[in-house]
């Protein structure tokens, strides 16, 4: 009989009701992935009424879990190049697109309208769009693995072509993740390792390891086999396939002729099948693993790529068998190593080990005892779990009798950014802020989008690095509230009728920043002429920074937002909040700016000078300038800019063919393929900006600027700065409003003054 996971002890405080998401039916717990589901079920069911949707993949038993108290909802799984294709565009990655499937969707939303449970708990980051179900009290993801950075790490030894769709696909599907992270209540992770690798921090972290129930021990194994068990047709097992076959085994033979070796798991590829050979078997799916570990005297997990942790490594330590692994394949179970795992990289270090071990039955049989001792006392599943149903039962006790629903949008208070929000893995009040400036911002927009398609318009196509950071942001938050970007342009794209085919139902955001007013009239013209073609339609402002110079031009804009019916405009800080209410007859909201959606990012590169100074040379500068003040006490100051690239150069083509599609006629303009180019060109485009100016900050082991968005980034970056503020007190405001509680950020109010407290931050830097 397959591995199952023990019934468990009663968790649970309170009782419980419960909605469970996962990719299939977890009864035979067949892999690590349905190992964990069939626990977190079990322990879900032991506080209370639960319910299970999932996909049935024709090797589950449903029945068995109704036997246990448990109702299951399943729905036939059809994977395939159609399901994938017609997944891709509405899920955003490839991975995720074999499991988008509306009619699991329409039966987790059912079941939760229904039932209206104290808990929504979602298995695996692709299903986290289930989230946005309404009706639980609480909603919890748990992260078999970091996602993006699992994707990623295939790239470092696959082919060129594989690498290039490697991190493509890991690009993508960290914007999947990112939308779960930030909608979920409470995430759980299974090693710190992972609660680093995710792309933003969640608003509550726990860390909830993978664990195993305890066994009786194998009897010792007669003949020198080693075993590698796991899913054959993973990517990252398929990898550590080969790698084992070429590079390692033909060593291990050469030392230990009569060694011999199995590699077990479901769904090899022709390629892993065809390493069988001199001494090593492929088996492919088998009903059960344990004969082929009551074979073998050690355990293999050779793996060059992935991420969690390796329940077949648990598994095999359970059972009496000792493990040879790689770094990457004991990742998340660093505290065995010594205690039934040995841990080698190079090839030849590693058939070394694994020939130790196999050529002396006494020393695998102990170091395999020492592992299942080590796991009893560590990794059982009520022991590992733990920390996760704490906080699922104090988030439920915590929430509101009934499951919030939305209400009429108003301004929100001040945060407190300095007050942590409970969880692991929120390291420091610099963190916490961002992460308390993130749940601010859903908040703010939740009511207003959630569930909307959406038109972005004026993207920033020009050299402002805060501008690009914005744009990244903005479309993070979207996604985070389960809406689809339908429609993207530049001031010179944009197009009445291409908006005007759109639902009424979608709303247009206009790109935030710093130039609601007569500052830029570009920008501002652009702003003005929207709102007047579209009076009837919900277009929100996204925050600003509010700036008028010339009386005139600020009554034309009162008499435009005056004359339309649904205009919200949402600003970012007390400043222009309060010009905002006295002066404009519309919904006015004040949230963060949108860069704090990016969360904490680390830095590019070491710091290559003690003082980065960045300095802004357009007409913004109203008042005294840094640049000259920095230039004179020796800083060389530099700013965002950055001309466009040739057209010759990739980027610089990229441009001139989006400019190119813009130009098509309206019959081809309709095709839906212009918003899916507009998409990844923009979306590329900003990125590459964004990350050159995080490479610009990161040179800094101190920033002194006087750019809002180079303070704002710096931020995030976690770097030490001094900001100065603006002729019009724009960043003094930003400051006070949300970071005045940071750790990392000062502001000043003259060049002199900015630039001496660089220099006092960069030698207590020094002294420290």
């Amino acid at each position: 009989m397959p591995v199952t996971t023990d019934n468990p002890r009663p968790l649970r405080r309170h009782p419980l009701r419960s909605v469970m998401v996962t990719k299939f039916t977890p009864f035979p717990a067949d892999g690590g992935g349905k190992l964990r589901s069939l626990a977190v079920l079990r322990r879900l069911a032991s506080m209370g009424p639960t319910t299970l949707c999932c996909f049935a993949d024709g090797t589950g038993d449903a029945d068995a879990l109704r036997a246990e108290g448990i109702t299951v909802h399943e729905v036939p799984w059809t994977p395939g190049p159609l399901t994938v294709a017609k997944g891709i565009l509405p899920a955003g990655s490839l991975s995720a697109a074999r499991f988008h499937d509306a009619r699991l969707a329409a039966v987790v939303r059912e079941q939760v309208a229904r039932q209206r449970p104290d808990l929504l708990q979602v298995e695996y980051s692709q299903l986290a769009p289930h989230l946005r179900a309404e009706g639980a009290r609480v909603r919890a993801l748990d992260c078999h693995n970091a996602e993006a950075a699992l994707v990623a790490s295939y790239a470092a030894s696959a082919p060129p072509l594989r690498k290039v769709a490697a991190l493509v696909e890991a690009r993508l599907l960290e914007r999947v993740e990112r939308a779960g992270l930030l909608a979920a209540d409470l995430v759980s992770v299974v090693s710190a390792k992972d609660a680093e690798r995710l792309p933003v921090q969640p608003r509550r972290l726990v860390t909830a390891l993978n664990g195993w129930e305890p066994r009786p021990l194998l009897e010792p194994a007669s003949d020198p086999v080693a075993v590698f068990v796991g899913v054959l047709g993973w990517q990252p097992n398929a990898d550590a396939a080969q790698w084992l076959a070429q590079q390692v085994w033909p060593h291990v033979r050469a030392s230990l002729p009569q060694a011999r070796a199995s590699l077990v798991g479901r769904n090899p590829s022709p390629a892993t099948l065809a390493l069988a050979g001199d001494g090593l078997t492929v088996t492919g799916t088998v009903p059960d693993v344990q004969p082929y570990l009551q074979q073998a005297r050690v355990a293999l997990a050779p793996l060059r790529a992935g991420g969690g942790t390796r329940l077949k490594i648990l598994e095999a330590l359970a059972a009496g068998r000792p493990v040879v692994a790689t770094s990457v394949g004991a990742d998340g179970l660093e505290d065995l190593v010594g205690s039934g795992v040995v841990v080698a990289d190079d090839p030849r270090e590693f058939a070394a080990r694994v020939v130790e071990l196999l050529d002396d039955p006494a020393r695998a049989q102990d170091l395999g005892r020492a592992g299942a001792a080590a796991v009893a006392d560590r990794y059982s599943w009520d022991r590992v779990l733990t920390p996760w149903a704490d906080a699922v039962q104090e988030l439920v006790a915590r929430a509101d009798p009934e499951p919030p629903r939305a209400s009429p949008a108003r301004t929100l208070p001040r945060p407190r950014p300095g007050q942590a929000l409970a969880g692991d893995g929120v390291a420091g009040s610099a963190s916490t802020v961002i992460t308390d400036l993130q749940q601010s911002t859903l908040a703010a927009f939740r009511p207003l989008l959630e569930g909307r398609d959406v038109a972005l318009l004026d993207f920033p196509n020009h050299s402002n690095c805060g501008d690009s950071a914005i744009w990244r942001g903005e479309v993070a938050v979207a996604e985070a509230l389960g809406c689809r970007v339908v429609y993207r342009c530049e001031t010179g794209t944009y197009r009445r009728e291409d908006i005007a085919r759109l639902p009424e139902s979608t709303a247009v955001l206009l790109h935030g920043g710093g130039n609601f007013g007569d500052l830029w009239p570009h920008f501002h013209a652009f702003r003005e002429r929207v709102i007047a073609d579209f009076p009837d339609r919900r277009i929100i402002q996204m925050p600003q920074s509010i700036h008028f110079q010339d009386p005139a031009a600020l009554r034309r804009t009162q008499q435009l937002i005056a004359a339309h019916r649904d205009f919200v405009l949402v600003v970012r800080d007390h400043q222009s909040h309060a010009l905002a209410r006295t002066s404009f007859d519309c919904q006015v909201l004040l949230a963060p700016d949108m860069a704090f959606m990016l969360g904490a990012r680390p830095r590019t590169h070491a710091a290559t000078q003690p003082i980065l100074a960045l300095a802004r040379t357009d007409h913004e500068t109203l008042g005294e300038a840094l640049d000259p003040v920095a230039r004179a006490e020796g800083l060389n100051p530099v700013d965002w800019g950055r001309p466009r690239p040739p057209a010759h150069h990739p980027e610089g083509f990229l441009i001139r063919l989006d400019l190119g599609l813009d130009r098509l006629p309206p019959p081809l303009r309709t095709l839906g393929l212009l918003e899916r180019r507009q998409g990844w060109i923009y979306e590329w485009q900003a990125e590459k900006q964004l990350q050159r100016g995080l490479e610009h900050l990161s040179r800094g082991e101190v920033v002194v600027t006087d750019r809002l968005h180079a303070h704002l980034l710096a931020e995030l970056l976690g770097i030490p700065h001094v900001a100065m503020d603006s002729g019009y007190g724009k960043i003094r405001s930003y400051h006070e409003t949300w970071l005045a509680d940071s750790p990392l950020a000062h502001v000043e109010t003259t060049a002199k003054g900015a630039v001496e407290k660089a220099r006092q931050l960069s030698e207590e830097l020094v002294a420290r």
